[in-house]
C-alpha cells in the first residue's frame, strides 16, 4: 500500500495510526511517550531506542484517554487544524475530538497528486 491509497497504517511503535482519506489527506493519531496525550511522559526514562519502542509499544495497548493528533497533505506538510495548538498538531484531543478532526478532514478539498 502507498501513502497516497486510503487505508490505516500503524505508526510510532504501536502507539499511534495514520488514516489516509479518499480525499488524499492523511489524520495522524498518537499517544505514546513523547505525544501531547495524557502518555507524554513514561512511567520510567527509558536508555535506549528499544526501551522506547517498548514503551511506546506498551502505551500503546495500554491505550490513553486523549492523543496528538496532525493533519498531512499528500506531500507530508502539515495542514493546520482549526484551534490547533501550533500549526502542526493538536494535543489532548477526546475520542470525540479526533472524530471531529476525522470530519473536518475528509471534507477538505482533494489533494493534488504529485507528479
Amino acid at each position: 500500500m502507498s501513502r497516497y491509497e486510503p487505508g490505516f497504517r500503524i505508526i510510532h511503535s504501536g502507539s499511534g495510526f495514520q488514516v489516509t482519506l479518499e480525499n488524499g489527506y492523511t489524520v495522524s493519531v498518537i499517544f505514546g511517550v513523547g505525544s501531547r496525550s495524557a502518555n507524554m511522559s513514561p512511567r520510567y526514562e527509558p536508555t535506549s531506542d528499544l526501551d522506547l519502542q517498548i514503551t511506546d509499544a506498551a502505551l500503546g495497548e495500554h491505550g490513553s484517554p486523549d492523543a496528538e493528533c496532525a493533519v498531512f497533505d499528500r506531500d507530508g506538510n502539515s495542514v493546520a487544524i482549526p484551534g490547533a495548538d501550533a500549526p502542526e498538531w493538536k494535543g489532548w484531543q477526546s475520542p470525540d475530538d479526533f472524530a471531529r478532526i476525522l470530519q473536518w478532514a475528509c471534507a477538505l478539498k482533494q489533494c493534488e497528486v504529485p507528479a
